[in-house]
């Protein structure tokens, strides 16, 4: 066992593979499967009858890479996701930067940056436009919100070759925003080949050498994919002992408990802890690489305060966290996520403890002005045993 004065908790929200649990248990089949993110390059797809079991990010990635090479694709799809193009409104091509465009940003001065920029306002922009408020909240969000349908499920016809029955598997009924927004070029264009077939119904068990979905068809298949995503904000078999000593977070607890913090760093229960990409974080319209960043100033900010005061042991404060966690909670219920439809934003109690409920300027500007004055300290001598 190693001692360290100060822990910082960098393990990500998304790292821990989640696969579905079934009867029969995913060893009942006897070919191969693997989850998205532990991908086995020995198996060889050609030739072969594949099932997908999932169909948000990851699976709009795979299965365009696969078709051409497996005999049949089956895609099993609980719910339906919108589906937006790749390209960028703020690029003036499609998605690759030519000889031209990095002969330009090379030598045309602050090109780059300005065009990086204007990328983050784009999406910022989107955000602030309402796209992700909840339509039921005002007569304008559900103006905005009724506009971004009937764009995206514009284009998601045209993609779809204006099939009924693939536009009545494929196109949500519910709002925008409320589960994360894909965007691919190819996977709709894909899902109309004769050879991918999208079943909209999930997976209830496995066989030797087939699925069992859940409206009980029974499809053969050679290899699995699942395609299932991650259990969110778990930290695996971690321990993280409070000073409580019961209060031990270990596996997805943070996020199934609700577990309160402020700015998503910090709890006063764990004395010189910090998370990064805590509970309500995460995004789902910018970069996420703008809340680590403003993350690891603030935590080095108060680590550097603590050595310069030569203080020992820190724990936020009661009040900012709880004053805090009142104003995400309050500002969440004016977002589209919470009860318009179920997704992984969402506990398994149906409350959203994964995203950011505002702006990203607003975080960045809360991690920045916040330092060691938000923070109660403690001598070694009074929490004593506690440590």
């Amino acid at each position: 066992m190693e001692e360290h004065q100060v822990v910082v908790s960098c393990i990500g929200a998304l790292h821990h593979p989640s696969f579905p649990r079934v009867p029969s248990g995913l060893s009942a089949f006897k070919g191969p499967y693997m989850h998205s993110t532990r991908w086995d390059q020995d198996v060889d797809l050609k030739g072969k009858k594949v099932v997908v079991v999932g169909s948000a990010a990851s699976a709009v990635q795979i299965v365009p890479l696969i078709c051409d090479d497996a005999e049949k694709v089956t895609i099993l799809q609980r719910t339906p996701n919108w589906i937006t193009p790749q390209k960028h409104p703020t690029l003036p091509f499609n998605m690759k930067y030519g000889s031209i465009a990095k002969f330009l940003f090379r030598w045309v001065p602050g090109l780059i940056q300005l065009h990086r920029y204007s990328i983050y306002i784009a999406h910022e922009t989107f955000f602030l436009s309402g796209a992700f408020d909840n339509p039921n909240s005002s007569r304008t969000s559900k103006m905005v919100s009724n506009h971004a349908i009937g764009l995206i499920s514009t284009h998601m016809k045209k993609e779809l070759g204006n099939d009924e029955k693939l536009c009545h598997k494929m196109i949500p009924d519910f709002p925008v925003g409320c589960k994360r927004v894909l965007r691919h070029e190819t996977f709709l264009k894909c899902c109309t080949r004769e050879d991918v077939e999208v079943h909209p119904f999930g997976l209830q068990d496995v066989r030797a050498h087939s699925i069992i979905a859940s409206d009980g068809r029974e499809i053969e298949a050679d290899v699995i994919i699942y395609a299932t995503g991650f259990k969110v904000g778990s930290v695996g078999d971690t321990r993280i002992i409070g000073t409580q000593k019961n209060n031990i977070i270990t596996g997805t607890k943070i996020v199934d408990d609700a577990v309160p913090t402020y700015l998503g760093i910090a709890n006063p229960e764990y004395p010189n802890a910090f998370f990064c990409l805590g509970p309500n974080t995460g995004l789902g319209h910018n970069s996420i690489i703008l809340f680590s960043e403003s993350q690891a100033e603030h935590i080095a900010r108060v680590i550097g305060e603590m050595a310069d005061n030569h203080i020992k042991v820190v724990t936020v404060n009661q009040k900012k966290m709880d004053n805090h966690m009142e104003w995400v909670w309050k500002t969440m219920e004016h977002r589209v996520w919470p009860n318009n439809c179920s997704s992984w934003y969402q506990n398994k109690h149906g409350k959203v403890t994964t995203l950011w409920p505002s702006n990203t300027p607003t975080y960045m500007w809360m991690c920045k002005i916040s330092g060691l004055d938000c923070y109660d300290v403690h001598n070694l001598d009074e929490m004593g045993a506690n440590l």
